[in-house]
């Protein structure tokens, strides 16, 4: 049996996040064209249509997460498994769509998974002014 060395979205855990992280700022640009198109066709092309656009591409990389054992019962692992399940859902669910607030939410758990992955490493974060 050969060992599977790659994937399609990739595999890991900081990694995955990471991957995903990478498509937060095609969000804002999926947002300016859908409200450009909207000005044309106000009846399409929604704010909504736009986030699920993005969990829809961004989400993929969260199907192969691995939370590691010692991060499973702590809020690390929560959060992380939270942030998978709902990208997973607005991405690929197609029964809700993401509200703005919801997007917002999303990232600022990212964030804290971020500090806190940092504080089990033993390095103390400062929050970010322009984050």
């Amino acid at each position: 049996m050969s060992k599977k060395i790659e994937s399609d979205f990739g595999k890991g855990f900081v990694y995955s996040l990471m991957l995903f992280a990478k498509h937060w700022g095609l969000a804002q640009g999926y947002l300016k064209t859908w409200r450009e198109m909207r000005k044309k066709n106000p009846d399409l092309f929604s704010d909504e249509d736009a986030l699920e656009l993005f969990f829809n591409g961004a989400s993929d990389h969260l199907y192969e997460l691995e939370i590691p054992q010692q991060f499973k019962n702590k809020q690390i692992g929560r959060l992380a498994k939270e942030i998978q399940s709902k990208s997973l859902y607005w991405g690929h669910g197609f029964k809700k769509k993401p509200t703005d607030k919801q997007f917002q939410e999303i990232f600022e758990k990212f964030e804290k998974v971020a500090r806190l992955i940092d504080k089990e490493l033993g390095v103390k974060t400062i929050k970010a002014k322009w984050n």
